[in-house]
């Protein structure tokens, strides 16, 4: 589906950060030779240290979004368990997963999309909210990806809204987006 203007919403979860919380979010401390005491797990949270995040991001993140330290604290402690969630939600959807996001002024709620309904009950089990949609994330990649080798100054902005399920493209010149569409064959409806 072809936007002038871009969402508002911001999706948050890095890229780095998802892959760190997904590969370390099930580590686990061996206990010393001898002892017989039971491996401690550690959090995504912990992992990414988020209850030892820097004072200058505190601060800023207070500033720029109108948070307390608290809701700071938290909010980086809820984004570390999403991204570990949702990475791990990801590889157990295969093609089907087609992106996740969080919401509310601590990221307390984490949404995952999938093209599969039969999923839903995996998703609500992982803690997360489940939202059945058309297009798998891989394959609206694939399409920007299409996208941004043909595009032109003329439609400068391209990105995978996962929330509404569509590929945008934003254009500086009215018809660039349609054109450029057009002549690279991804569907108009995405």
């Amino acid at each position: 589906m072809l936007r002038r203007h871009a969402r508002t919403a911001c999706t948050v979860l890095a890229a780095a950060g998802l892959a760190l919380a997904g590969l370390q979010a099930g580590s686990a401390t061996a206990a010393p030779h001898g002892e017989d005491r039971a491996p401690t797990v550690r959090t995504a949270a912990d992992a990414l240290g988020a209850a030892s995040a820097q004072p200058e991001l505190l601060r800023a993140m207070q500033r720029d979004l109108g948070l307390t330290r608290a809701q700071a604290e938290n909010r980086l402690a809820h984004e570390a368990e999403a991204g570990a969630t949702a990475a791990g939600l990801r590889l157990d959807l295969g093609g089907a997963f087609a992106g996740a996001w969080v919401e509310g002024a601590e990221s307390g709620t984490l949404t995952v999309a999938t093209t599969r309904a039969a999923d839903a009950a995996a998703i609500r089990a992982a803690g997360a909210r489940a939202r059945v949609v058309t297009h798998g994330l891989t394959a609206l990649e694939r399409a920007k990806e299409a996208l941004d080798r043909a595009a032109t100054a003329e439609a400068p902005v391209r990105y995978v809204d996962v929330r509404a399920n569509v590929l945008v493209v934003e254009e500086a010149r009215p018809g660039a987006g349609a054109r450029l569409v057009a002549a690279t064959g991804v569907p108009a409806a995405w």
